[in-house]
């Protein structure tokens, strides 16, 4: 079992303006979106403005949070969809 956060950390998904989708994970997740929406990370989402968020999840652990963004990278465009279409914000 993964030792537990004195603060929680996010897993995050955003949809791109061309379509694909990034995952990340953070402990401030306002900020980070924050960050990404305004262009100012380097990266692929820099180049793929506007993102918009489209499913998010608090996570006990550093362990727990990477194991979910794992998965999440090895779906299908169809499955992100269905994620995005439940509406699990929060």
């Amino acid at each position: 079992m993964s030792e537990p956060l004195r603060e929680p950390i996010w897993v995050f998904m955003l949809r791109c303006a061309d379509g694909s989708y990034c995952r990340g994970r953070t402990t401030s997740l306002e900020s980070r979106i924050g960050h990404l929406l305004a262009g100012v990370v380097p990266g692929c989402t820099a180049q793929r403005l506007p993102l918009q968020l489209v499913w998010c999840e608090q996570c006990d652990s550093c362990a727990d949070a990477l194991a979910v963004e794992q998965q999440l990278a090895g779906w299908c465009q169809c499955r992100n969809l269905r994620l995005q279409d439940m509406g699990r914000i929060r």
